[in-house]
This record gives C-alpha cells, structure tokens and sequence, in this order.
C-alpha cells in the first residue's frame, strides 16, 4: 500500500484537465491512506474523489465514495457527518445495482446506529445486508452480515444468542484470513461474556497475530483490549495491564477517543482490584476527559446525547470509586455531570442567544457546594438517585448537609419500579390500582426509607436515574404515615439539579411574563388513549386560582397541537397540560 501510494501520489500532476481519471486517483488514494491509517487524509482524498463524480453524474461512483467517506468519518468519531454520507449513498442506491457494495453501505450504516444506542435500526439494516449478500451469493457478505448481527446481540448483553450468527459467520471466512481472525475475535468477546475465559483466550490467539501480520492496526488493539479485559475478568492484573497498555498505546497512535477512555477504564478497574483507589480514580478522570471531548466535538445535541447515553457505565464506576472513597459530595458531582447534558447544552445555548453561544464555554454542571448554596433553601431537600449494577446510590442534599446512602442494584430497583410505573399508568383500572399500591407498598421504603427522618417538612426536589425518571415520586407513600409523599409534600422532578440552576440563570434576567394561566385540558386523541378521567374538573379547579383577565384554557376539540403552537404561550407565567403524557427511561435527553 505504500508503495501504490508513492506511486499514485507521483501521478497526481498527470490528472490534472481529466476529472475522470481523477475522481478515480482521488477515490483510490483514499483507499491506499485508509489502509494505512491516514483517516485524515483518507477523508481528504474522497471528499474529492466525492465532488468530481458528483460534477460528472457518475451516481453509482458517487455512491462507492459516499459510503467510504461515511465509514472513514465514522472511525474518526464525526457521527453526524457519517450519518449524512452513508444516508446519501443508501439514497444513490437503485434496486438490484451491486448488491455488494448496498449491502456493506447497510452494514456501515448499522454500525453507526448501533454506537449511537439505536439497536432496532441497526437489527434492520443488518438484516437488509444479509439479505442482499443471501441474494447475490456473496459468501463474504453474508459472512460480514452474520458478524454484525452478532456484534448487535452483544450489545444488547445478550451473549449466548451472539454465538450463532458468529460461528456461521466463521464457517464462511476463509480460516487465516482478515475476516476471519475478525469473526474470531467477536467469537471470542462472546465467550468471555459467558464465561468460558479459554475458548475466549484461544480465539484471541488465533486472531491476533493475524492482525499484527496484515498490518491492521485498528483490529489488532481492539483484540489486545479484548485481551485485556478477558485478564480483568479472570483477576490475572499484571497481564490485564500489560496488554491494555498495549492497546491503549495502538488507540492513541490511531486517536480513537472511545477505545481510548475503555483502555483507560479497564486499566482503572485492575487497580482498583488492587486497592489503588487514588490510581484508578485519576485514570476515570482520563477516561471521562476524552468521553467529554469526544461528546462535544458532535455537531448536533441529538448525536450527542445518543453518544452520552451509551457511556454512562464509565461515570458509574468513576462514582462507585469516589463512594469507595467515601468522597460522596464529589460522587454526586460526578453524577450531575453524567445527566442532561444535552438538556443543559440547549439551555446554555438560549441563555447565550444562537450562534454567539458556540464560541461560549460549554454550560457546566453544578459543584455540591454550589447546589448547597445557591439551589437549596431551609426547606428543600434534594434526593438524587443512581442505579448501578451492584448497588445504586441515594444522595439526601440540605443547604447544611449532604449525606449518601447506599441502595439495592440495578435490577433489584426495576423488578419493582417497572412494573409499578406500568400499573400506575392504568390506574384508572381498579384492578391496576390495587397491583400498582401492592408495588409501591414494596418500592417506597426501597427508595424512602435511609432517608426517612429528613423528610417531614421538607419541599422535595427528585432526580431519578433510569426507570425512576419515570416513575411518580408524588406516588410514593412516606414511611411511617402510609400517606403519599404528595400529601404533605411539595414535589419538583427534575432531570437533573444542574438543570434547574441552568433554567433560573437564564429566567434572571427575563421580565415578568404579563399574563398568569394557560390551561389545556382533555384534547380529542387518537389511537388507544382514553379521555382522562376528570381533567376538565382538574381544569377549572385551577383556573379558578388565576383572575379573569389572566387565564385562558383550550379543552376538548380546540386543545389542539396547532393551540400549543400558536397560543402564545410564552405571556404566560403557568402552564398546565390536564392530559396523557408518556416519555421513556432511554430518552437520551434525560
């Protein structure tokens, strides 16, 4: 590839006046730096490549160059503009042309979905993929389509369901071969998973020399962190550190900022075994750094957050070291710097007013100390929740104190809180009445009961984490009074206690909106939903709270999307909504 490199390179002043032979040079130099790892210069060579054959309505060329420039982009961490290219390439693509090449545009495009957390579009392009391969005969398609398929079950934490489509996957590859030792590999990451740290260990083995032979860089540090982590997991530190130093030093040479932020983490995980809290603390802080940088160097907050909320296992153990630390006012900054950030990045984007805000300072989230001071009164109580695998946390935060509890696991929380934000959304339903108070007789002193004694009194401000975004802590019964907390409560959600210091920076300065109430209440819906049950009584109860000339309220027929719209929402102080609403825990805004 070098050698075909100098040799292309030396051509260049020949193609000058021939955008044909040019938009080939400039598609196949951008081939030869791919290869060897020049993505920059990859992605330089096929944006030319890219104009040429647009200009010479070459459409199945421009196809082949979109779809390189996208996967190009996609390796160098710029997901919108991968997104943008692999779309147009899809879009160039007529039925039955070059099944081949449509098919590994499906394959790339599934991939990019899948870093972004979006499983179900990645499952149908894969499967498009695998049909198309199954369609034209092409045994190393579908080979690439099976490896996919699996890599999504993985994912998706689903390991013994990833072995069949890898292994049929590897019966396809020619055995020695790139393809195969990367079927191998995701062999191997399936064993691991399930335990069988020798087959895994084998399959790395096999692969890895493979890799190192072809020169592929890039395959050849994922299967020493693969390696790595395989070590972690079996408690062998010294070779778990050995070879992701090894893989760190190959991700850094390729500066792929989320294989760099794994190394770091499993790096972080061996020390900690090892007792070196400080050690491994610091390295999380390495990792959550270029998580960060790689967050914001997205151009649009949807990728972003899409981003953000597949990482959020790397804040969670930075918090469960600090916790172990027993520094729980720096785990719960920790945790605000895990929520909302999309959320907040818009907030900080209004305050500062459109484009000036870019060249602005990324709104940040809050220290413990300035929530403590400039977010809680006397009488407010913050309760901030984290969900772990092995145990989840609770911060109870007053003006003059914060202290951290310790909570059952992940899974122990939403065997119950699924089901009870299920039957309290039907709890119209006597019989789900019944069912969602049963749940939530077990749930409330899950959640409520460490902090039991700081309660009464107290204005309530909740910060869920997964499932508990969803659920109504209004619903929660208070212990020792079997009584909803709403009943003597005042109760504020929020996605995160950063947020609502975000929204009263930017509210500061604004004048005192000149009307008081704006109510919809009971629109006509379509589909399943129901007409709620008493909103238009709830309505005008609180329309009576407002004078006359202050209020205004849409119901029924005229409670309209085109009435929020247009309504001119923004003169009022309150709005109130007296109809279904239904958001879920995987929003990744928060």
């Amino acid at each position: 590839d070098k050698a075909a490199l100098g040799a292309f390179t030396r051509a260049e002043p020949l193609i000058a006046g021939e955008p044909a032979f040019e938009s080939f040079v400039r598609h196949r130099l951008g081939r030869l730096r791919f290869n060897l790892h020049d993505l920059d210069g990859a992605i330089r060579e096929y944006r030319r490549a890219l104009e040429l054959r647009q200009r010479l309505g070459d459409r199945l060329g421009e196809a082949v160059t979109a779809n390189n420039l996208g996967h190009a982009l996609h390796l160098r961490g710029r997901y919108d503009e991968a997104a943008a290219f692999l779309d147009r390439a899809l879009a160039l693509w007529k039925p039955g042309e070059d099944s081949t090449q449509q098919a590994q545009t499906l394959i790339n495009r599934g991939y990019l979905h899948l870093d972004l957390g979006e499983t179900d579009r990645a499952r149908e392009r894969f499967r498009e993929a695998w049909w198309l391969s199954r369609q034209a005969k092409d045994r190393d398609g579908k080979a690439t389509a099976l490896n996919a398929l699996g890599s999504l079950e993985l994912d998706i934490g689903q390991p013994a369901a990833a072995l069949r489509p890898f292994q049929a996957s590897l019966r396809l590859r020619q055995p020695g071969s790139r393809g195969w030792a990367v079927s191998r590999t995701a062999l191997g990451v399936a064993y691991r998973q399930l335990g069988r740290m020798e087959d895994a260990r084998r399959a790395y083995a096999d692969a890895l020399p493979i890799f190192h032979d072809l020169g592929e860089t890039r395959y050849e540090a994922v299967c020493l962190g693969n390696l790595g982590w395989l070590e972690v997991a079996a408690g062998d530190n010294d070779a778990a550190l050995g070879h992701l130093d090894a893989a760190l030093a190959l991700f850094q040479s390729l500066a792929i900022p989320s294989e760099i932020a794994r190394s770091l983490e499993g790096k972080a995980r061996v020390l900690r075994h090892r007792g070196d809290l400080k050690g491994a603390r610091q390295l999380m802080e390495d990792a959550l750094a270029a998580i960060e940088r790689h967050r914001v160097s997205q151009t649009s907050d949807t990728t972003r957050a899409e981003f953000f909320s597949t990482q959020q296992d790397s804040y969670s153990l930075q918090i469960d070291l600090l916790m172990d630390m027993h520094r729980e006012a720096e785990a719960l900054e920790v945790n605000e710097r895990s929520l909302a950030r999309s959320l907040l990045d818009r907030l900080g984007r209004a305050r500062a007013g459109g484009r000036r805000y870019a060249a602005l300072t990324q709104p940040r989230s809050r220290s413990a100390a300035e929530i403590q001071r400039g977010l809680l009164d006397r009488d407010t109580l913050l309760l901030e929740y984290r969900l772990g695998e092995e145990r989840s946390f609770l911060w109870a935060v007053a003006p003059d104190s914060l202290r951290a509890f310790v909570l059952p696991g992940r899974a122990e929380i939403e065997t119950v809180a699924g089901p009870a934000c299920d039957l309290l959304a039907r709890s119209f339903d006597h019989t789900a009445e019944i069912s969602a108070s049963m749940k939530l007789d077990k749930l409330s002193p899950m959640l409520l009961g460490p902090v039991a004694p700081l309660l009464p009194g107290k204005r309530l401000l909740a910060v869920g984490d997964g499932i508990l975004r969803n659920l109504p802590f209004a619903a929660l019964l208070e212990p020792g009074t079997g009584e909803p907390l709403v009943a003597r409560h005042e109760i504020v959600a929020l996605p995160s206690v950063s947020v609502l210091g975000e929204i009263r920076s930017a509210i500061a300065g604004r004048p005192r909106a000149p009307k008081e109430l704006w109510v919809l209440a009971n629109p006509e819906l379509a589909g399943t939903d129901e007409p709620l049950p008493h909103a238009e009584e709830e309505a005008a109860a609180i329309l009576a709270l407002a004078p006359a000339a202050g209020r205004f309220a849409v119901q029924g027929r005229q409670a309209t999307r085109a009435a929020v719209l247009t309504g001119g929402l923004r003169d009022y102080r309150f709005l109130h909504f007296a109809t279904h609403g239904s958001f879920t825990a995987n929003d990744p805004d928060g």
